[in-house]
C-alpha cells in the first residue's frame, strides 16, 4: 500500500526514507536509490517505494518477498543479500532502511516528512538546523535555516536554546541522525526531516 492508499482508508502508518548507493560507494558508477518503507506502529511493513537509476527493481522484489513472509521491520536489517562492490554494499538499502525503521519504533527518532514540514514549523516555532557543511549550506539550503556542521556541533552547542524546538536536516540523513543523537543526549527537543534535503530539492525543485 502507498501514502495515498492509507490516508484514504484512514490507516495510521510510518515511514522511513533513506538515501543508498545500488552498490559500494568505493566501487566506479555507483548511482543512488531512494527508497521509502511504509509501516505501522508494531513493524508490520505496509508498503515501500523506490527512486532510481539502476537497482531499484531488486530492493522491492526483496521487501515485497519480506511483505508476503510476514517479515516485520525489525527483520529487514537482519536479511542477508548478495555482496560484492560491484553489485552491493555490505549493508543494502534494505537493511539500512529497517535500521532507520527501528529507530523510529523504539522512539529514537523523531522524523516529520516534507509536506508536514511548514506546519510543524509553524506551530512549534520551530528552529530549522541544517548540519551540513557551510559549503553544502551555500550551494542550497531550507529557506530561514541556520548552519551548524555536525562535525563541530558539540563545540557549539551554547549557540542553542534548549527551550526550542529543532528540525534537522542534513543531505540525506546520516549526519541528521549523528546530529539527533548528540543533541537529544543533550537534553534538547528535535525532530528530522525524512528524506533529508536531497529529497527536499527534488520535490520542491
Amino acid at each position: 500500500m502507498n501514502e495515498k492508499l492509507l490516508k484514504r482508508n484512514e490507516i495510521h502508518y510510518k515511514t522511513a526514507i533513506v538515501t543508498r548507493g545500488h552498490h559500494a560507494g568505493y566501487y566506479p558508477g555507483a548511482k543512488n536509490i531512494v527508497l521509502k518503507l511504509i509501516f505501522d506502529g508494531e513493524g508490520k511493513i505496509l508498503g515501500a517505494q523506490a527512486i532510481g537509476e539502476q537497482g531499484v527493481d531488486k530492493r522491492i522484489d526483496v521487501i515485497a518477498t519480506a511483505i508476503k513472509g510476514n517479515l516485520t521491520v525489525y527483520d529487514l536489517p537482519e536479511i542477508e543479500i548478495t555482496y560484492a562492490p560491484p553489485y552491493n554494499s555490505a549493508k543494502d538499502p534494505v537493511n539500512i532502511v529497517g535500521y532507520a525503521a527501528e529507530n523510529i519504533l523504539k522512539g529514537d527518532l523523531d522524523m516529520i516528512n516534507y509536506d508536514q514540514f511548514w506546519v510543524f514549523a509553524k506551530e512549534k516555532n520551530a528552529i530549522i538546523l541544517d548540519v551540513r557543511t557551510p559549503e553544502e549550506f551555500e550551494n542550497g539550503h531550507i529557506r530561514g535555516a541556520i548552519n551548524l556542521n555536525v562535525d563541530t556541533l558539540r563545540e557549539k552547542l551554547d549557540q542553542l536554546d534548549k527551550n526550542r524546538t529543532y528540525i534537522i536536516y542534513c543531505q540525506v540523513g546520516l549526519r541528521g541522525y549523528l546530529a539527533n543523537r548528540i543533541l537529544r543526549n543533550k537534553g534538547f527537543h528535535v525532530v528530522n526531516l525524512n528524506g533529508g534535503y536531497n529529497l527536499w530539492t527534488k520535490v520542491f525543485a
